[in-house]
């Protein structure tokens, strides 16, 4: 529903940007201290408070932001992760229980480190690398106190280093050679070097998708989120022993997303996606019956959950479209809900905000679609539409808190983010249905839909513009070209153009991963020549605002430096920002005020 014209103050793009978050929450293995992520300087920094009920304050001050982090098993020593202006080659750091000062691990920023886990002792962590092969990621073993280091694993692609057995012997590490829709579970023993398949296409020849994998209480399964069998994302249990794979708990036509674990007990906490909506149970890994529906603060999405050491609580992380992530605990005694950490909100109340209403489309080929449709809260007749496309497309849309949209409302924009074929949370099937040959069909999903809304009677249908990032930044450029005369505007935010040379200038950790999705330009160069844009930009009609940073690493800028020029060459009206210091998105606070400001001066103009 709209507000009356009065009911609320007027937004700023600066108010909205500076509301900070608080999330990806950590708690010491005593349960006596709280860390997390919180981008209140400007940046995501550790923050850290006593709990129950101390006061938070700032752990780290670095010039770059904070990537994830994990408080070891037995003490309050804390790994975290950084990278370079956004370039994912990411550091591992330490902040030991005894120092306010964080020591570097690694120290090479031409390799990329990603984080896996802790041993059970505390005395070793686990992750991979690339320095030995860009194209490939090694596992690594590491004492943090010495900085003892062993490469026990080599040859698996990109993989990742998930969780050791209780005993410490073992590791389990994800493989995603094939690519993250096709994945293989490893065990590594450490002392051998023996290898085995777990889990895999080598074993039962259907590909599988693996989400998170952690060992059960008792340490004779691994229980693990995976699409097997069904296409929906379910909980099963592995037996290290003999190989079985047994489902342990599904849920018809979503995906259960999160799931923890507390220390030695069998108590279970689960976050499925329920169209975009995030849904918490609680249960029991003995009992018979299912587990219980718990009703979150609010329709929103849970991004991380776990369990305190004692168990007595369960902590997540928690955003909606009005409200940015805060920390939220859940007491199990009573089953209520209080904030941790609440971000301050800078006179900007979340009643001032609005949330989406979920809307249901049909492609013109039947198959069915939805998005959320965002209303402004001035609203009449002859709106201006901006339809927003997610990134991935291994992503979907979801009622997350985007602080650029509400600002876009404010302009008194209707903005409508559509799941188009190819979004995940709604099946394997539904995610493959773009895949490789059936590219375009997406993107004839997204103008199906804007036909669709064109013809809503509150809309102006010559006023209807498309915005988008990373791969939702290809599909701006191409709905742009397949139906020029269904967009007034464009905006691309590092958008793929081309996809020929985009398999040969994105990270060579990444290009294995992209290939199952895009397809192989070994094989299909002429289709993926012909599926991209730059073939066909003397079709546009909109003008268009290009918008890429200097490090980004998964579509390097060259992707939009080929559309300008080529846009520029024939006369059309476009627009490039650029920016330095920022990787596959926008980190820093004053950048993002800077990139949005730009983009809703320029819909102002050309909307």
């Amino acid at each position: 529903m709209c507000d009356a014209p009065d009911s609320n103050p007027p937004l700023s793009m600066a108010a909205l940007m500076s509301l900070p978050d608080a999330r990806s929450e950590a708690v010491s293995p005593d349960g006596g201290c709280l860390a997390y992520l919180s981008n209140a300087s400007g940046t995501h920094q550790i923050w850290r408070r006593e709990l129950p009920e101390g006061a938070a304050r700032q752990l780290t001050d670095l010039p770059e932001p904070v990537g994830g982090l994990a408080y070891s098993p037995v003490a309050r020593d804390l790994i975290f992760t950084t990278d370079r202006g956004g370039d994912e080659r990411h550091q591992l750091w330490l902040s030991p229980a005894d120092s306010e000062t964080p020591q570097p691990l690694t120290q090479d920023p031409a390799t990329v480190h990603a984080w896996g886990c802790w041993s059970p002792d505390g005395r070793r962590i686990a992750y991979t690398c690339n320095a030995r092969d860009r194209r490939i990621m090694d596992v690594m073993i590491m004492d943090p106190t010495t900085r003892a280091t062993a490469r026990v694993m080599t040859g698996l692609g990109y993989c990742e280093a998930l969780c050791f057995t209780p005993d410490g012997a073992r590791l389990v590490i994800r493989s995603s050679a094939r690519g993250p829709m096709d994945q293989d579970l490893w065990l590594l023993d450490l002392a051998s070097g023996r290898q085995r398949l777990l889990l895999g296409a080598a074993e039962g020849g259907e590909p599988t998708a693996i989400l998170a994998a952690r060992p059960s209480p008792d340490g004779e399964r691994l229980l693990l989120l995976c699409d097997r069998d069904t296409g929906f994302h379910g909980l099963h249990a592995l037996h290290f022993d003999n190989g079985d794979l047994t489902p342990v708990l599904r849920f018809d036509g979503q995906d259960i997303e999160w799931f923890a674990l507390p220390p030695a007990q069998t108590r279970l906490a689960l976050v499925s996606n329920a169209a975009g909506y995030s849904r918490l149970y609680l249960g029991d890994l003995t009992a018979s019956s299912p587990p219980v529906e718990v009703t979150l603060p609010a329709a929103g999405v849970v991004t991380s959950i776990r369990f305190n050491p004692d168990a007595g609580a369960l902590l997540m992380s928690f955003e909606t479209a009005r409200d940015p992530s805060a920390i939220w605990e859940l007491e199990l005694a009573d089953l209520r809900f209080r904030k941790l950490v609440t971000p301050p909100r800078h006179n900007v109340p979340a009643h001032a905000l609005t949330a989406p209403e979920l809307s249901q489309f049909t492609a013109s080929d039947g198959t069915p679609l939805s998005a959320f449709v965002y209303r402004p809260r001035k609203c009449g007749s002859g709106l201006a539409v901006l339809f927003m496309v997610h990134g991935g497309p291994e992503a979907q849309w979801r009622p997350e808190f985007r602080a650029d949209l509400q600002m876009y409302l404010e302009l008194g924009i209707m903005v409508v983010a559509p799941n188009v074929r190819g979004s995940t949370g709604y099946g394997r099937a539904f995610h493959q249905m773009d895949d490789q040959e059936r590219r375009l069909d997406a993107v004839r999903d997204l103008c199906d839909m804007a036909e669709a809304v064109a013809a809503w009677t509150e809309v102006d249908a010559s006023r209807i513009g498309v915005m988008g990032q990373s791969y939702g930044g290809y599909m701006v450029l191409a709905a742009l070209c397949t139906r020029p005369d269904l967009w007034k505007t464009g905006i691309n935010l590092y958008g793929v153009s081309n996809f020929v040379t985009l398999m040969n200038t994105t990270g060579p950790w990444r290009r294995a991963l992209r290939i199952p999705e895009y397809g192989d330009p070994a094989r299909m160069g002429a289709f993926l020549s012909e599926i991209s844009p730059v073939q066909h930009l003397e079709r546009l009609r909109a003008p268009l605002l290009l918008v890429h940073a200097t490090e980004d690493p998964r579509v390097p800028m060259e992707q939009s430096e080929q559309v300008f020029a080529i846009l520029r060459g024939l006369g059309h009206p476009v627009d490039f920002l650029r920016l330095s210091g920022e990787g596959h998105g926008f980190a820093r606070r004053e950048n993002r005020i800077t990139v949005f400001s730009r983009i809703a001066h320029f819909l102002a103009e050309t909307l």
